[in-house]
């Protein structure tokens, strides 16, 4: 996993006199991050508080240029004003005994959002997730009279945790505040508002379109306005409309749609006028439960609310996802008092890559039922499936994840027989405290993962509740052709790039023809 502290604008090839190991004040430079255009990143040890962070530099040949030393200090000021999770934390402003700049700022190991956006790793419900907590950073900042002006995924950094971090204010303006400066200091061409390119006033909802290009960009892959240079592009933000998500993705809600127009109107009174306007109808769009709302002309279909929810056109494609997938834990770890547990994703003892559709639906389904059990706190499968081919021990993986227990499994598939070979280790102590083999009929696999979820629970002593008892109860046997389809759908939508959901849609679509009761409640 890669190490930030914080994101930058654009490459230059200016070298610091810092050198690695160099002591500066109270700090030790350990490593060098990145550089930009205002300056450059170590890696660096606070050795009076024991505590690693990053020092972010003024470029040497800009230290005298009183203008942007100036706006490196603005940067520091705004920032350092903010106390909100999802803002980065600056600790102090400081300066060389030769007189270069630096800011001292918390350093997170993660990765940027621009990463996860090329690497295509981002779920619906992911990106919901992190631009919701892009707009509660930035509504704090808009409450302390702080603009950005350069929101983009390269200034945003996803913690290995999950937690979205706004880093690099160094654009950022108080408000009212005058500061003489060309456009080509005013942040990054692509997400730029009109009103900023045609070096109109500004204010905070220059911000407010940048996350209209932000969203659009993690929903689809693209950018809503293209060029190959500077003038195509800026002609395009100035008088194209971009395309509709509907160009990229199927079946969009009709409020998302809506969201990302009035985020990209053009004249500035017609965006959102602030951060609560949006939260509004963005809370709106996480809580949708009517399936009215999706339009139902294709294939895609992309999940209406913060839990996962596989809909379709059909009506019976619809009742055959929701009690499938029903109760499933996603992107959250749950937060119940109880034991830290985290599912490791099974492997197949045969190695056959063609089985991975297998493997992968007997982790979350071992997932699901675990998560079930009130007194289990169970980490997330999005998390969990990070951990897929490493050669990580069990133990570094407890340690990274901070749970008590790890889950092994191996899991063979023989015709309509299922075999799982089961081990569960107890991390701080480094030993496996239970093992047991489960061999069962297909048909009987979601009365398999109770039982197995159940003798967890008893090896870790976890009382199951009444309730929890009850949800285990006369578990449905399955048509073995039909959950295969169905198995196979749900590993191709998973990967969440239009080509394998076409190739879902056609499995789950298969699993119906096999068994119409199938989708049955």
């Amino acid at each position: 996993m890669l190490q930030w502290g914080l994101s930058l604008i654009i490459t230059v090839g200016i070298c610091m006199s810092i050198e690695i190991g160099q002591n500066i004040s109270h700090y030790n430079i350990l490593e060098k991050l990145g550089e930009g255009g205002m300056g450059v990143v170590y890696k660096a040890r606070d050795y009076k508080l024991n505590r690693l962070v990053a020092l972010k530099f003024l470029p040497s040949n800009l230290t005298k240029d009183d203008s942007t030393r100036k706006r490196f200090i603005v940067e520091a000021q705004a920032a350092s004003a903010l106390d909100h999770p999802n803002i980065c934390i600056i600790h102090e402003i400081n300066e060389t005994e030769d007189g270069q700049l630096f800011i001292c700022m918390a350093h997170y190991e993660g990765e940027t959002l621009r990463q996860k956006i090329k690497d295509g790793s981002l779920s619906f419900e992911e990106s919901l997730n992190i631009f919701y907590q892009i707009v509660q950073g930035l509504k704090a900042a808009h409450e302390g009279k702080i603009i950005h002006r350069d929101v983009k995924p390269g200034n945003i950094l996803i913690t290995e945790k999950g937690k979205a971090k706004i880093v690099d204010f160094g654009l950022a303006k108080l408000a009212g505040e005058k500061l003489t400066e060309s456009i080509s200091t005013k942040g990054t061409f692509a997400y730029m508002a009109p009103e900023v390119i045609r070096c109109l006033p500004e204010d905070h909802r220059a911000d407010l379109w940048s996350l209209g290009i932000l969203l659009y960009e993690m929903l689809t892959g693209h950018l809503p306005f293209t060029g190959e240079y500077p003038e195509p592009l800026m002609y395009s933000i100035l008088n194209e409309e971009p395309k509709s998500l509907s160009q990229y993705l199927n079946n969009v809600p009709d409020l998302l749609q809506s969201i990302i127009a009035k985020l990209l109107k053009k004249d500035p009174g017609e965006r959102y006028q602030n951060m609560s306007e949006l939260l509004v109808d963005l809370n709106s769009l996480l809580n949708l439960e009517d399936p009215g709302v999706l339009n139902s002309k294709s294939n895609l279909v992309i999940p209406t609310s913060i839990k996962r929810k596989i809909l379709y056109g059909s009506v019976t494609v619809l009742i055959l996802i929701l009690f499938l997938i029903m109760g499933r834990t996603f992107l959250f770890t749950d937060e119940r008092d109880g034991n830290l547990i985290a599912v490791l994703p099974f492997k197949d003892i045969s190695n056959d890559m063609e089985h991975e559709w297998f493997t992968e639906g007997m982790t979350d389904a071992l997932i699901t039922d675990l998560a079930k059990i009130s007194g289990l706190r169970v980490i997330s499968r999005s998390t969990a499936m990070k951990y897929k081919g490493t050669k990580k021990s069990p133990t570094d993986i407890a340690e990274e994840l901070d749970v008590q227990y790890v889950v092994e499994a191996v899991a063979v598939k023989s015709m309509d027989q299922v075999k799982i070979s089961t081990r569960l280790i107890k991390a701080p102590d480094d030993e496996y405290i239970w093992a047991e083999n489960y061999d069962r009929n297909l048909k009987d696999v979601f009365m398999l993962f109770s039982e197995i979820a159940q003798d967890i629970a008893r090896e870790i002593e976890t009382e199951l509740t009444l309730q929890d008892r009850e949800r285990f109860v006369n578990s449905p046997q399955v048509n073995p052709e039909a959950y295969e389809l169905y198995l196979k759908g749900f590993y191709h939508f998973n990967k969440f790039i239009k080509p394998e959901i076409d190739k879902a849609t056609d499995y789950f679509r298969k699993a119906i023809r096999v068994d119409s009761s199938f989708a049955k409640p």
